[in-house]
């Protein structure tokens, strides 16, 4: 025989009605708290309007700090170019001297031992010398025949004649160049002048009075 299973009471039953019902308003109040505002049409716009300002802004704000990234690196480039052009220039003034001494033997050497047979090896090193140096960017001034240059020639000696205009260069005494444009070391030169106006200038000298 099977037993008789316990019929819940009334008050069972209705507690669990009641549970029921109280879970179903929760979840209903939930739903309504957790649904969006609709906004209006107003507001819609205005909020718009101030996210399209705001993207504006922000890509603004990456512009200028593209170009500021671009300009620091553009900075960088241009101090390191300075740093070895500058210590390109130190090293080559420091070898110019050397290629003076090099060109002088190459003229006097030959007059006092022709035959002499490293002539043809001094030829040769003073030749590579100065590939290299062109190679770095180092070209020779010009100068005789043309007007004396301040910024580029140094005058040590000055000549009176008439065959040339006052001012020109007559005579290089010592070579000059520039470094990839700018003026590395000045010619030393020799310049013709006007014999009238030396010897007015020495007559001012000769007529202005004793300062002692």
């Amino acid at each position: 025989m099977t037993k008789n299973q316990p019929q819940p009471d009334e008050t069972t039953k209705t507690k669990k009605e009641h549970s029921s019902h109280g879970k179903k308003a929760s979840v209903s109040m939930d739903k309504s708290a957790t649904k969006p505002k609709k906004l209006t049409k107003k507001q819609l716009e205005t909020a718009l309007k101030h996210a399209t300002e705001k993207i504006e802004q922000y890509k603004n704000q990456l512009a200028y700090m593209q170009a500021d990234h671009e300009n620091y690196i553009k900075s960088m480039q241009r101090r390191e170019t300075q740093i070895r052009l500058q210590a390109n220039r130190e090293l080559i003034l420091t070898l110019l001297p050397i290629l003076d001494d090099l060109e002088r033997a190459q003229i006097m050497v030959p007059q006092i031992e022709p035959n002499e047979p490293f002539i043809d090896g001094l030829n040769m090193v003073v030749d590579n010398l100065k590939n290299a140096l062109k190679n770095a960017g180092v070209k020779t001034i010009e100068c005789e025949g043309m007007l004396f240059d301040p910024l580029r020639h140094e005058a040590v000696v000055r000549e009176e004649t008439s065959e040339v205009p006052p001012n020109t260069v007559i005579e290089e005494l010592r070579k000059g160049y520039l470094l990839k444009g700018e003026l590395l070391r000045p010619t030393m030169v020799k310049i013709a002048i006007n014999p009238a106006s030396q010897k007015k200038a020495k007559a001012s000298q000769e007529s202005t009075p004793d300062s002692k």
